[in-house]
């Protein structure tokens, strides 16, 4: 599954990527008639209509996420795809902004696949594409929710040291506010997950390099991120140079 928008799915022939991609274009276009409505209204269709197990506490927090992520509501309908950050406002989904674009299809997936309570096993290309660094964090928030919701296994790639760094508060605060809920909590119990239960590889020259700490309980986020290391250590030598020179 990868980060793409609506345009996509009508313009692509079936068969001509490989099985995941196929069944992810499949899914698409057979959710994409659901969302005529905003989400509060496929939950109450979903009460009225389903006699599945639906933890509506944790919908209610992928509604919430989805929301963050999107910047409002997607609508579906004759008139075309918008996405309504008010009541009667909204934009044109192919005149949104390219991170809306690309993020669409994975939150409302996952979406569906919590207030579906569905076990899946999910492989996702760089989640975070165009996203500011706060959408990124909810994004990956968003897919442990669906992780904790139903038991399901996902693969992310990344090139995003932010979305390592969000990885590693969750997985830190597993460690340290274990399973403890209610208002005191600094991490949503729902957003934790044991770092026991992630793997982190980097790869390099057709190696995968492990680069998980178990010590720590992280992802040493700084294998992907040396550029910021190389700035800052120019950044020092530059106000050494100052220094020297009274500026």
């Amino acid at each position: 599954m990868l980060s793409t928008n609506s345009e996509f799915f009508h313009a692509s022939t079936p068969n001509k990527y490989d099985v995941i991609m196929n069944d992810f274009i499949e899914r698409i276009r057979a959710l994409q008639n659901q969302y005529s409505q905003r989400l509060e209204d496929i939950i109450e269709d979903k009460k009225k209509l389903s006699s599945i197990n639906i933890d509506f506490e944790r919908v209610k927090k992928a509604t919430a996420l989805v929301r963050k992520i999107l910047k409002g509501d997607y609508i579906s309908d004759k008139y075309g795809e918008k996405i309504y950050y008010s009541k009667d406002k909204f934009v044109k989904l192919i005149q949104a902004s390219s991170g809306q674009q690309e993020a669409l299809w994975i939150v409302l997936l996952i979406f569906s696949i919590i207030l579906n309570n569905q076990r899946v096993y999910m492989v996702i290309e760089e989640p975070e594409a165009h996203l500011f660094p706060t959408a990124q964090k909810e994004m990956l928030e968003l897919i442990i929710l669906m992780i904790n919701a139903t038991s399901s296994q996902v693969v992310i790639t990344t090139h995003s040291p932010y979305m390592l760094s969000s990885a590693n508060l969750l997985m830190y605060s597993s460690y340290v506010e274990g399973d403890a809920g209610g208002n005191s909590s600094i991490i949503d119990r729902d957003y934790r997950i044991k770092a026991n239960a992630v793997s982190s590889y980097l790869l390099s020259n057709h190696i995968a390099v492990d680069i998980m700490d178990r010590d720590t309980y992280m992802i040493k986020a700084y294998r992907i991120d040396s550029i910021s290391e190389d700035i800052n250590n120019s950044l020092d030598l530059l106000l050494q140079l100052e220094e020297r020179n009274g500026m």
